[in-house]
């Protein structure tokens, strides 16, 4: 496959993953960062290993740091 259709596909599945935590999260009146702990691990590298962070590189730093910012600001 494709490297860089691989890196748009781990970014589309993380955030379809987010974007489903928060669902799951809202309808069980839950707070959502269980469910983004569950996905996240599950997966994560620990778990499936469908979501694979270092083929992201140094730019997952630049998307943390980007993330970051806009949390504080």
């Amino acid at each position: 496959m494709d490297l860089s259709f691989e890196i748009t596909l781990q970014i589309v599945l993380s955030v379809l993953a987010g974007i489903s935590a928060q669902v799951i999260a809202e309808f069980l009146k839950l707070p959502s960062i269980i469910f983004l702990l569950i996905f996240g691990i599950g997966l994560g590298p620990d778990g499936l290993n469908i979501i694979n962070p270092k083929l992201l590189g140094i730019g997952l730093e630049v998307i943390v740091s980007l993330c970051v910012a806009l949390i504080l600001f």
